[in-house]
């Protein structure tokens, strides 16, 4: 109602203990404009403008409890800020929703860029799985495997979060590689930290 009214809301975050209750994280309470609410990997977002800081966010709805809507001194709803920046999601008519979460990889806030993955030809289902239609394949290869065999692979490009991509690249570690040399030496970090704590 708040999305397609235009009106600010009122809410509580919350986050689940071992006995598997929801409770809230902290006492305060979020205001904010909400402009989009999106499906990620089977959750529900509202992103939108934090009045406290002036950034974007995005929250997980189900973790949203004592939603309302923000009244003002007359009991009248309060209409949603604006705040002006590039790809400014209120923009209806050209923001693209699947475009955003492609970029912020795993719900990360880090600013998004430019990064380069090889992955086999046959392979590009992972791609779509994860970034949709916002990457882009930008050189060829063919190398020999360990037995002899030819082996094609393709180079793409996406923009996304250079954070999360670490995270996503040891998931998939088994059929993609990082080119960019900065992140590359993260993964070899974390790699690094996994095998101190399991040896």
């Amino acid at each position: 109602q708040a999305v397609n009214h235009l009106w600010q809301i009122r809410f509580r975050f919350n986050c689940y203990t071992p006995e598997h209750r929801m409770v809230p994280k902290t006492e305060h309470l979020h205001v904010l404009s909400p402009y989009h609410l999106v499906v990620y990997h089977d959750n529900h977002y509202c992103i939108g403008l934090k009045k406290e800081d002036r950034r974007i966010w995005h929250y997980r709805v189900d973790l949203m409890s004592e939603v309302e809507i923000l009244m003002d001194e007359d009991g009248k709803p309060v209409p949603i800020d604006v705040c002006a920046f590039e790809g400014l999601p209120i923009c209806n008519a050209s923001w693209d929703p699947e475009k955003y979460m492609a970029e912020h990889l795993y719900i990360a806030y880090d600013e998004p860029r430019k990064i380069r993955i090889k992955l086999r030809a046959e392979d590009h289902t992972i791609m779509h799985d994860w970034f949709g239609d916002h990457y882009e394949k930008t050189e060829e290869l063919t190398e020999t495997d360990e037995n002899g065999r030819e082996v094609r692979y393709d180079i793409v490009e996406v923009r996304t979060s250079p954070t999360m991509i670490v995270h996503w690249a040891m998931q998939y570690a088994g059929a993609v590689e990082i080119m960019d040399e900065e992140i590359r030496e993260k993964i070899r970090d974390e790699i690094k930290k996994l095998h101190k704590k399991y040896e």
